[in-house]
């Protein structure tokens, strides 16, 4: 495999690194986006709790006012179970993309390092062609003489 080819590896695997980081933040935003609605739903179940409960410290609760707050804390129960779904299915996709993005680092990593050899080798070649021709005009000075 040529220097020139493991460049171009290189760079590609560089775009394709930045891409999965920017994925990996998008998928967290979402992810903290679900956890706030989350957070919301339970802030207000918890509100209605409190409000069922300071109506039944203020006296006898009529049946269809339980009728409603039942069904209320039902919808609620029910908002709240499939937001924690929705939750847990965003944090799979942060890991997912991340161990995605993990698996790029070292890609990316195995090819720096593999240029960086490849670089050396050239040097060390160039230096030994140069050292082979400073040898070989000193010879032939000598010879000449």
């Amino acid at each position: 495999m040529s220097l020139e080819r493991v460049s171009k590896i290189l760079e590609l695997k560089g775009f394709t690194k930045e891409q999965l980081e920017i994925e990996v933040e998008k998928s967290v935003d979402e992810l903290n986006a679900e956890k706030e609605k989350l957070d919301s739903i339970i802030s207000t179940f918890e509100g209605a709790i409190d409000e069922f409960n300071d109506k039944q410290k203020r006296g006898p609760v009529r049946s269809g006012d339980l009728e409603v707050f039942y069904r209320y804390f039902q919808h609620l129960k029910k908002q709240i179970e499939q937001q924690k779904l929705a939750v847990v299915k965003k944090r799979l996709d942060v890991d997912i993309k991340r161990n995605a993005m993990i698996e790029a680092y070292k890609e990316k990593r195995v090819f720096e390092i593999l240029h960086n050899k490849m670089l050396q080798e050239e040097m060390r070649e160039t230096s030994l062609n140069e050292q082979k021709d400073a040898d070989f005009d000193f010879v032939a000075r000598k010879i000449r003489k």
